[in-house]
This record gives C-alpha cells, structure tokens and sequence, in this order.
C-alpha cells in the first residue's frame, strides 16, 4: 500500500511546480529542435543527396563512355598505339563512377532505414 506524502510547506510544492513548468517548457523547444532537424535531414537524404548521387553517376558513366571510345578508336587506329595514359583514364573513370554508384548505394539505404533510426 503506498504511503501518503507529507507535505510541510505549500511553498515548496509551489517552487517545485515552477520549477518543473519551465523544465517542460524548455524540453518541449529542445524536442521541437530534434524534430525539425530530422525532417530537415530526412528531406535532404531523400532529395538533395539522392539527386546529387544520380547526376554524379550519370556524369561519371558518360566520361567512362568518352574515355572507352578513345581508347577502343586508339586501338582500332593503325595510326598510332594505345598510350598508358588513355588506358590510365579508363581505370581511373571507372573507380570513379564505382565510387559514385557506391555513394548512391548508401543514400539509397539510408532512406530505406531512416524511420526506422529515428525511431
């Protein structure tokens, strides 16, 4: 059976209620802060960063195409030889564009997951 409070002063009770409204007061705007800042992320996970990773693979896979194109006309040509540099530029564009469809892979997860964290 739980016992009563005693209670001695009225003021106290009084202090301890001022007291805990600003508390609520202050908790409720820190609370309003996290909330705004996880829609503001959640918004940029799922425009600016997927958007901005798409472009970037589509801008990485089109240098790719352009540097394979060189290369394969070099080859083809009976004028002059592959150079180390053009082959040199095929694998740089495409660690670059794995780099990119690796980036997107990760924004991709992280709006797949996002509620589910915040949570």
């Amino acid at each position: 059976m739980p016992q009563q409070a005693r209670v001695t002063s009225i003021e106290a009770v009084e202090s301890f209620r001022n007291a805990l409204v600003i508390y609520l007061e202050k908790a409720a705007r820190v609370l309003d802060e996290v909330s705004d800042e996880v829609v503001r992320t959640r918004l940029w996970v799922q425009n600016t960063a997927r958007d901005r990773w798409e472009r970037e693979v589509k801008r990485r896979a089109r240098i790719l195409q352009e540097k394979q194109n060189e290369l394969f006309g070099s080859r083809i040509s009976k004028l002059r030889e592959v150079t180390a540099a053009e082959q040199m530029a095929v694998m740089k564009a495409k660690r670059a564009l794995e780099e990119a469809e690796s980036k997107l892979s990760l924004v991709r997860n992280w709006d797949r997951q996002y509620d589910s964290r915040v949570e």
